[in-house]
Protein backbone atom coordinates (compact mmCIF):
# COMPACT_ATOMS: atom_id res chain seq x y z
CA UNK A 1 0.00 0.00 0.00
CA UNK A 2 3.27 2.29 0.86
CA UNK A 3 4.54 1.77 -2.80
CA UNK A 4 1.08 2.23 -4.31
CA UNK A 5 1.05 6.18 -2.28
CA UNK A 6 4.10 6.61 -3.10
CA UNK A 7 3.76 6.27 -6.71
CA UNK A 8 0.60 8.28 -6.97
CA UNK A 9 0.64 11.43 -7.84
CA UNK A 10 0.53 14.15 -5.45
CA UNK A 11 -3.18 15.58 -6.88
CA UNK A 12 -4.72 11.75 -6.37
CA UNK A 13 -2.99 12.04 -2.61
CA UNK A 14 -4.54 15.43 -1.68
CA UNK A 15 -8.14 13.80 -2.88
CA UNK A 16 -7.33 10.47 -0.44
CA UNK A 17 -6.59 13.00 2.20
CA UNK A 18 -9.41 14.88 2.05
CA UNK A 19 -11.67 12.04 2.34
CA UNK A 20 -10.09 10.48 5.26
CA UNK A 21 -10.68 13.88 7.21
CA UNK A 22 -14.25 14.06 6.02
CA UNK A 23 -14.53 10.67 7.75
CA UNK A 24 -13.13 11.48 11.10
CA UNK A 25 -15.70 14.75 11.15
CA UNK A 26 -18.75 12.64 10.65
CA UNK A 27 -17.84 10.41 13.38
CA UNK A 28 -17.17 13.02 15.68
CA UNK A 29 -20.09 14.50 14.81
CA UNK A 30 -22.27 11.36 15.73
CA UNK A 31 -20.46 11.52 18.80
CA UNK A 32 -21.75 14.79 19.81
CA UNK A 33 -25.78 14.12 18.70
CA UNK A 34 -25.37 10.75 21.27
CA UNK A 35 -24.21 13.16 23.95
CA UNK A 36 -26.90 15.74 23.68
CA UNK A 37 -29.27 13.46 23.25
CA UNK A 38 -28.64 11.43 26.29
CA UNK A 39 -28.23 14.86 28.49
CA UNK A 40 -32.06 15.91 27.42
CA UNK A 41 -33.27 12.66 28.22
CA UNK A 42 -31.85 12.33 32.10
CA UNK A 43 -34.79 13.63 34.63
CA UNK A 44 -34.71 17.11 35.88
CA UNK A 45 -34.85 17.36 39.83
CA UNK A 46 -36.19 20.89 41.04
CA UNK A 47 -33.53 22.31 44.20
CA UNK A 48 -35.10 22.92 47.40
CA UNK A 49 -34.88 26.70 46.81
CA UNK A 50 -37.28 27.06 44.39
CA UNK A 51 -40.21 24.94 46.69
CA UNK A 52 -39.61 26.94 49.97
CA UNK A 53 -41.83 29.79 50.20
CA UNK A 54 -39.92 33.25 51.59
CA UNK A 55 -42.01 35.03 54.78
CA UNK A 56 -42.66 38.64 53.50
CA UNK A 57 -41.38 41.75 55.36
CA UNK A 58 -44.11 43.52 57.55
CA UNK A 59 -45.97 46.31 56.28
CA UNK A 60 -47.68 49.30 58.26
CA UNK A 61 -50.90 50.22 56.15
CA UNK A 62 -52.27 52.33 58.90
CA UNK A 63 -52.87 53.68 62.81
CA UNK A 64 -55.82 53.94 64.76
CA UNK A 65 -56.07 56.58 66.83
CA UNK A 66 -52.92 57.91 65.27
CA UNK A 67 -53.26 61.04 68.20
CA UNK A 68 -52.57 60.09 71.91
CA UNK A 69 -51.56 62.12 74.92
CA UNK A 70 -47.89 63.02 75.77
CA UNK A 71 -48.30 60.45 79.24
CA UNK A 72 -49.38 57.12 76.67
CA UNK A 73 -51.42 54.90 77.49
CA UNK A 74 -53.42 54.82 74.24
CA UNK A 75 -54.44 51.44 73.26
CA UNK A 76 -53.99 51.41 69.18
CA UNK A 77 -54.77 49.46 66.96
CA UNK A 78 -51.90 48.46 63.82
CA UNK A 79 -53.20 47.16 60.41
CA UNK A 80 -50.93 45.80 57.47
CA UNK A 81 -49.24 42.98 56.16
CA UNK A 82 -46.85 40.17 57.52
CA UNK A 83 -47.20 40.34 61.02
CA UNK A 84 -45.68 37.06 62.80
CA UNK A 85 -49.33 36.07 65.13
CA UNK A 86 -47.23 35.72 68.81
CA UNK A 87 -44.11 37.11 67.72
CA UNK A 88 -44.23 40.82 66.68
CA UNK A 89 -43.32 43.56 68.57
CA UNK A 90 -43.97 46.65 68.04
CA UNK A 91 -41.90 50.33 68.55
CA UNK A 92 -43.09 53.73 68.70
CA UNK A 93 -40.20 55.87 67.29
CA UNK A 94 -37.33 54.26 69.36
CA UNK A 95 -39.53 53.01 72.76
CA UNK A 96 -41.02 50.05 72.51
CA UNK A 97 -45.08 49.45 72.80
CA UNK A 98 -46.28 47.53 75.89
CA UNK A 99 -49.39 44.59 75.65
CA UNK A 100 -48.49 43.88 72.43
CA UNK A 101 -51.15 41.11 71.10
CA UNK A 102 -50.69 40.20 66.99
CA UNK A 103 -54.20 38.50 66.58
CA UNK A 104 -53.33 38.04 62.99
CA UNK A 105 -50.72 38.39 60.37
CA UNK A 106 -52.59 42.08 59.08
CA UNK A 107 -53.86 43.36 62.74
CA UNK A 108 -51.53 43.88 65.83
CA UNK A 109 -52.85 45.73 68.93
CA UNK A 110 -50.28 47.60 71.18
CA UNK A 111 -50.37 49.94 73.55
CA UNK A 112 -48.51 53.17 73.43
CA UNK A 113 -45.42 54.27 75.56
CA UNK A 114 -45.00 57.83 76.39
CA UNK A 115 -43.88 60.37 74.12
CA UNK A 116 -43.70 63.89 72.41
CA UNK A 117 -44.64 64.78 68.74
CA UNK A 118 -45.05 62.66 65.67
CA UNK A 119 -43.42 59.35 65.48
CA UNK A 120 -43.05 56.25 63.28
CA UNK A 121 -45.10 52.86 64.43
CA UNK A 122 -42.77 50.18 63.18
CA UNK A 123 -43.40 46.34 63.63
CA UNK A 124 -40.30 43.90 63.38
CA UNK A 125 -40.71 40.38 62.90
CA UNK A 126 -38.04 37.52 62.51
CA UNK A 127 -38.28 38.92 59.05
CA UNK A 128 -37.54 42.37 59.25
CA UNK A 129 -38.80 45.60 60.47
CA UNK A 130 -41.47 47.68 58.20
CA UNK A 131 -40.52 50.47 56.57
CA UNK A 132 -41.69 53.64 57.64
CA UNK A 133 -43.58 55.59 55.75
CA UNK A 134 -46.75 58.65 56.11
CA UNK A 135 -49.21 55.59 57.21
CA UNK A 136 -47.64 54.28 60.19
CA UNK A 137 -47.47 57.97 61.96
CA UNK A 138 -48.87 58.54 65.62
CA UNK A 139 -49.01 61.86 67.02
CA UNK A 140 -48.88 62.80 70.62
CA UNK A 141 -50.49 65.56 71.97
CA UNK A 142 -50.93 67.82 75.01
CA UNK A 143 -53.91 67.42 76.57
CA UNK A 144 -56.19 70.56 76.30
CA UNK A 145 -56.50 73.31 78.52
CA UNK A 146 -59.67 75.78 78.86
CA UNK A 147 -58.76 79.16 80.47
CA UNK A 148 -61.65 81.05 80.53
CA UNK A 149 -65.30 80.98 78.74
CA UNK A 150 -67.41 84.03 77.43
CA UNK A 151 -69.80 84.78 78.33
CA UNK A 152 -69.52 82.89 81.66
CA UNK A 153 -73.67 83.52 82.44
CA UNK A 154 -76.77 82.21 80.20
CA UNK A 155 -80.65 81.61 80.86
CA UNK A 156 -81.46 77.67 81.69
CA UNK A 157 -83.45 77.47 78.65
CA UNK A 158 -80.02 77.15 76.99
CA UNK A 159 -78.91 78.42 73.65
CA UNK A 160 -75.85 80.95 74.15
CA UNK A 161 -73.04 81.27 72.07
CA UNK A 162 -70.38 80.84 74.40
CA UNK A 163 -66.23 81.15 73.19
CA UNK A 164 -63.98 79.02 74.87
CA UNK A 165 -60.35 79.88 75.20
CA UNK A 166 -57.58 78.26 75.95
CA UNK A 167 -54.76 75.79 74.03
CA UNK A 168 -54.62 72.22 72.66
CA UNK A 169 -57.75 72.73 70.81
CA UNK A 170 -56.71 70.92 67.59
CA UNK A 171 -58.92 68.12 66.75
CA UNK A 172 -61.66 68.48 69.65
CA UNK A 173 -64.36 66.21 69.32
CA UNK A 174 -66.31 67.73 71.91
CA UNK A 175 -67.52 70.51 74.52
CA UNK A 176 -69.39 69.55 77.35
CA UNK A 177 -71.26 71.91 79.98
CA UNK A 178 -71.67 69.88 83.50
CA UNK A 179 -71.78 66.88 81.18
CA UNK A 180 -74.23 67.25 78.87
CA UNK A 181 -72.66 67.91 75.27
CA UNK A 182 -72.37 71.20 73.49
CA UNK A 183 -74.23 71.78 70.30
CA UNK A 184 -72.65 73.65 66.47
CA UNK A 185 -69.21 72.89 68.26
CA UNK A 186 -66.69 75.27 65.93
CA UNK A 187 -62.61 75.08 66.48
CA UNK A 188 -61.73 78.23 65.59
CA UNK A 189 -57.90 77.81 66.33
CA UNK A 190 -55.30 76.23 68.66
CA UNK A 191 -56.82 78.25 71.13
CA UNK A 192 -60.58 78.94 70.66
CA UNK A 193 -63.53 77.34 70.17
CA UNK A 194 -67.29 77.97 69.87
CA UNK A 195 -70.53 76.18 71.09
CA UNK A 196 -73.92 76.51 72.17
CA UNK A 197 -74.83 76.05 75.54
CA UNK A 198 -77.18 73.07 76.50
CA UNK A 199 -80.28 73.57 78.69
CA UNK A 200 -79.15 73.26 82.20
CA UNK A 201 -78.77 75.13 85.80
CA UNK A 202 -76.40 76.26 88.29
CA UNK A 203 -72.87 76.06 87.93
CA UNK A 204 -71.30 73.43 85.66
CA UNK A 205 -68.15 73.13 84.42
CA UNK A 206 -67.10 73.31 80.65
CA UNK A 207 -65.49 70.98 79.46
CA UNK A 208 -63.30 70.17 75.91
CA UNK A 209 -62.56 66.74 74.85
CA UNK A 210 -59.91 66.06 72.44
CA UNK A 211 -58.25 62.77 70.91
CA UNK A 212 -55.42 63.31 73.24
CA UNK A 213 -56.92 62.72 76.52
CA UNK A 214 -60.03 63.08 78.69
CA UNK A 215 -61.65 66.38 80.14
CA UNK A 216 -61.20 67.15 83.49
CA UNK A 217 -62.52 70.73 85.33
CA UNK A 218 -61.09 73.67 86.68
CA UNK A 219 -63.64 76.52 88.61
CA UNK A 220 -63.72 79.99 88.16
CA UNK A 221 -65.68 82.10 90.34
CA UNK A 222 -68.72 84.06 89.70
CA UNK A 223 -66.38 86.74 89.20
CA UNK A 224 -64.33 84.69 86.09
CA UNK A 225 -61.24 84.59 88.83
CA UNK A 226 -59.64 81.00 88.09
CA UNK A 227 -58.79 78.40 90.59
CA UNK A 228 -56.59 75.80 89.13
CA UNK A 229 -56.67 72.44 90.32
CA UNK A 230 -54.26 69.63 89.65
CA UNK A 231 -55.51 68.93 85.96
CA UNK A 232 -57.01 71.97 84.95
CA UNK A 233 -58.55 71.37 81.87
CA UNK A 234 -62.09 73.48 81.86
CA UNK A 235 -64.04 76.45 83.22
CA UNK A 236 -66.83 77.23 84.49
CA UNK A 237 -70.38 79.12 83.51
CA UNK A 238 -72.89 80.30 86.11
CA UNK A 239 -76.48 81.01 85.75
CA UNK A 240 -77.47 83.41 87.87
CA UNK A 241 -81.21 85.03 88.75
CA UNK A 242 -81.92 88.96 88.70
CA UNK A 243 -82.99 89.92 91.78
CA UNK A 244 -86.53 92.37 91.57
CA UNK A 245 -86.53 95.43 94.13
CA UNK A 246 -88.96 93.23 96.07
CA UNK A 247 -86.26 90.60 96.72
CA UNK A 248 -88.38 88.27 94.61
CA UNK A 249 -86.33 86.59 91.75
CA UNK A 250 -87.37 86.92 88.01
CA UNK A 251 -86.45 84.99 84.80
CA UNK A 252 -83.13 84.21 84.71
CA UNK A 253 -81.11 86.68 82.51
CA UNK A 254 -77.42 87.04 81.32
CA UNK A 255 -75.50 89.58 83.45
Amino acid sequence: MRRVLEVLTPACRAVVGRRRAATGAIAVGLLLASAVSAASAAPVHPTWASTVPTAAAPVVTGVSPAAGPVAGGTAVTITGAGFAAGGSAVDFGTVAATDVTASTTTSITAVAPAGTGSVDVTVTTAVATSVTSAADQFTYEAAPTVMGVSPDVGPLAGGTLVTVTGTGFIGATAVSFGGVPATDVTVNSATSISADAPAGGGPVDVAVTTPAARPFSTRISPTAAFTRISTPRAAQRWWRPRRMSSGRAASPAVA
